[in-house]
């Protein structure tokens, strides 16, 4: 593609850091590299009209893991590394809302509940004392999972256990806001810049487009996360798709908060009188490990049938919109933060926990990127 003598010299011309990637990752890392350089020339490159992978299609959990989650995490992780991880939950949090004011992303302290039937009861209910001390050990805060009856009307088990702050949010709302504030500060993001395949140079970088142009930059930053595979092929990442629906109105709903079954796979929340539900990968993981959008008819029954068995037993529920969202996963749950030479970074597999640790991770992705360490 031909540019301009205007597009080259205002977009193209003598980048500092150019950004791969438009979402929480992406965003954050522009931020605070504003902040360490004002004056420098920075880039954003997005492949998307809007941001691919999960930034925007997850399901607004503000959260840190539920007790199954914890439990299911000692079967390959230390007691020390969950400890770390729950601290790096807790502190993204923390730090997007000190870049994203609740009121702007819609954020909703109301707590979070884990349902569970009566059978796995005993196993999850005697792990929430340790699970608190671990919480407060990690972050400071008391008294976190506390066991429950059951209430609004959910048909799981006769117990549940509350997380009192757990929050839901908007996520199109948050990444716009961060979005806003980097074009104020002199950022540029371009949309619809896919990257072919890039190279690194003693002094930068060349990210070259499909589209035919080559962005030379001094410093190439990846924040791709589940796409991150094409760039670096000998990571540890994986991509893995997770489908969400949600219903038309529902007079009288009563769930308010947000919900995690089966191990935090299944998960559910309500969008003012709407009802949400997405997850069960672990249903079909072969099909589900893809970088592909798209649905999958044998996980949206399993959905449905959870809804109208366990959920909103007796309602007549009517779905108006789907999608699916791209997390990356992979043997660990400890994300990527690659210095790969001192003029190109990298930060992906999330997780599926971009929302809490991607402020996080950007601003370490920050410090390496400063310090070229």
């Amino acid at each position: 593609m031909s540019l301009s003598h205007w597009e080259y010299q205002e977009v193209f011309k003598d980048i500092d850091y150019c950004i791969v990637g438009a979402g929480i990752v992406g965003s954050c890392t522009a931020i605070f590299l504003r902040e360490q350089f004002p004056e420098a020339k920075i880039l954003i490159l997005e492949r998307g009209s809007l941001p691919q992978g999960a930034s925007t299609k997850n399901a607004g959990f503000a959260c840190f893991g539920s007790v199954s989650e914890i439990l299911d995490d000692h079967e390959h992780m230390s007691q020390d590394e969950i400890r770390d991880l729950i601290k790096l939950r807790i502190d993204g949090l923390n730090l997007l809302k000190s870049l994203v004011p609740a009121e702007v992303m819609d954020y909703k302290e109301w707590g979070g509940y884990e349902v569970f039937d009566d059978a796995s009861a005993n196993i999850y209910t005697e792990q929430i004392q340790n699970y608190n001390r671990l919480v407060e050990e990690a972050s400071g805060l008391q008294n976190c999972f506390s066991l429950m009856p059951s209430k609004f009307d959910l048909q799981f088990g006769k117990q549940m256990i509350f997380n009192q702050y757990e929050g839901q949010l908007n996520p199109v709302k948050m990444l716009f806001h961060l979005h806003k504030r980097i074009r104020q500060e002199g950022t540029t993001i371009l949309f619809g810049a896919n990257i072919s395949n890039y190279e690194i140079e003693d002094e930068g970088a060349v990210l070259n487009l499909e589209n035919g142009t080559k962005v030379e930059t001094k410093n190439a930053v990846f924040c791709t996360n589940a796409f991150s595979k094409k760039f670096f092929p000998d990571f540890n990442v994986r991509a893995a798709r997770n489908q969400v629906m949600v219903s038309t109105p529902i007079e009288g709903l009563q769930p308010k908060g947000t919900f995690h079954f089966d191990k935090g796979y299944v998960y559910f929340r309500n969008i003012g009188n709407r009802l949400l539900i997405g997850g069960a990968r672990n249903l079909d993981p072969i099909t589900e490990t893809t970088e592909a959008f798209g649905a999958n008819d044998k996980i949206k029954q399993h959905l449905r049938s959870l809804v109208a068995e366990k959920i909103l037993p007796g309602k007549d529920v009517h779905y108006e919109q789907e999608w699916s969202g791209i997390i990356a996963v992979g043997d660990s749950k400890v994300p990527h933060i690659k210095k790969i030479n001192n003029h190109c970074f990298a930060a992906f597999r999330l997780g599926g926990m971009g929302v809490a640790i991607g402020s996080k991770v950007a601003e370490k992705l920050t410090h390496m990127i400063v310090n070229k360490v």
